[in-house]
């Protein structure tokens, strides 16, 4: 196998082999510094047999599929009853508070088994809170 190829396969054991150990031992990701996410994929979807709004992240050079709920996405962004271009609109217009929720979640709560990264109503008061503290925080270190 080429040296590129074996690499490849690499990032991918490692990625799928950690998930499941960090949840097998109740470890969240910012255990293991390589498995940041970065948003790279400015299209957004929405997924009718879910109801969530699907956004792309890159997590050790894998695809990372990350979503919020379309109850999330009424509760709290101003979506409610406005159909699948009103979440979507929704989702874009509030894009990088949505992003950074999902690395929070993604970095900072237990892996579940299937690896997801899911936004939920009730993750959004304590997501925010803890953003706009961490941004508190980092600007008063400058």
């Amino acid at each position: 196998m080429e040296t590129a190829g074996r690499g490849r396969l690499n990032r991918v054991v490692t990625e799928r082999l950690g998930a499941r150990l960090l949840y097998a031992i109740g470890q969240t990701r910012s255990f293991v510094a390589t498995l940041d996410i970065e948003f790279r994929d400015p299209r957004p979807r929405y997924d009718f047999s879910r109801d969530v709004v699907v956004f792309g992240g890159m997590s050790a050079n894998q695809q990372k599929d990350c979503a919020i709920s379309r109850e999330a996405l009424d509760a709290w962004f101003d979506a409610e009853g406005k159909g699948q271009e009103g979440y979507l609109r929704a989702f874009r217009e509030h894009r990088a508070e949505i992003q950074a929720m999902a690395r929070d979640l993604h970095l900072n709560e237990k892996v579940p088994s299937d690896g997801a990264v899911l936004i939920k109503t009730t993750d959004i008061q304590h997501l925010r809170a803890k953003i706009k503290s961490q941004a508190r925080h980092a600007k008063s270190r400058r």
